[in-house]
């Protein structure tokens, strides 16, 4: 299965609802670790991911962040994957480490199925649960601000200010769809009343709000690593509107599309969310 979507639209697919079923035909497939021996990889952030595809996180503020080059399926991790790649810094005219693998189209199953099954979850979701969860995005991307830029310099050019910058106003973002979840008015719930007596036909009683779509796929941009990528305003808007989100990361900038996507991950833990909420999927062309 491959995903499509152009990111510029999500933000309309996660708020223009419909009501909808969650039941495409997708074969779920048990993922295989990519490295080690004993069938398990340790993160350099304390997180312990299998080769069954579950992980058992134990975040710690205290370890830097690395990126280690693999998809992120739900609170797993991907399988063998295809073409490996890697991210180049314009500065030095270097590749830089790690490699990383796209994600096999068993990844990309894996990641649609847990979506769609967290999807009835999120539907029923309370705009309080929302706001937290997009509240604790925000200041997980905060407190790591000083490593993500420096991966971000690395593998954009960008200056540090610039990334700085795009840090806080993406936290911004994401506190802001928090809010505009608490409140609740862009649902357009409406009531109208039955006009039985009205001529020349009577009005029939009528009862409408905005549902959520279901799954959602954002397309991280290129220019914009924070702010339009991984946990930027397309993401944000998707999880107010009360829908999972699978993410394509743009390759120009993996290690930190990865280093934000954990951070995700250990927020939906955190809140104590379906594990289909997340997944950041890795792709060295066109396939996924």
């Amino acid at each position: 299965m491959r995903l499509i979507g152009v990111a510029s639209i999500v933000f309309a697919l996660a708020l223009t609802f419909a009501v909808s079923g969650f039941s495409p035909a997708i074969t779920a497939h048990q993922l295989t670790g990519r490295s080690g021996d004993d069938g398990e990889r340790t993160r350099d952030d304390g997180e312990r991911s299998h080769r069954n595809g579950q992980a058992i996180f134990r975040y710690d503020t205290t370890i830097p962040m690395k990126p280690d080059g693999g998809s992120l399926i739900g609170f797993g991790s991907s399988g063998l994957g295809g073409a490996s790649f890697q991210a180049f810094d314009p500065a030095r005219n270097v590749p830089l480490e790690p490699s990383f693998l796209s994600a096999a189209g068993e990844d990309v199953d894996r990641a649609v199925q847990l979506a769609v099954d967290a999807a009835p979850v999120w539907a029923k979701l309370s705009g309080a649960r929302r706001q937290k969860l997009l509240t604790a995005i925000a200041e997980k991307l905060e407190a790591r601000s000083a490593e993500l830029v420096v991966r971000a310099m690395q593998e954009t050019g960008l200056p540090e200010a610039r990334l700085k910058g795009e840090v806080a106003r993406t936290a911004g973002q994401l506190r802001l769809y928090g809010d505009t979840a608490l409140r609740g008015d862009w649902l357009d719930a409406r009531i109208e009343t039955a006009l039985p007596d009205r001529k020349p036909l009577p009005k029939p009683d009528h009862r409408s709000i905005l549902r959520p779509l279901g799954p959602v796929v954002v397309f991280g941009s290129s220019n914009f690593p924070f702010a339009y990528s991984v946990a930027g305003g397309d993401t944000a808007s998707a999880f107010a509107a009360g829908c999972p989100v699978i993410v394509k990361a743009h390759p120009a900038h993996p290690g930190t599309s990865e280093m934000v996507g954990r951070l995700i991950i250990h927020a939906v833990r955190d809140c104590g969310l379906p594990e289909g909420t997340f997944s950041l999927l890795f792709d060295a062309g066109f396939e996924v």
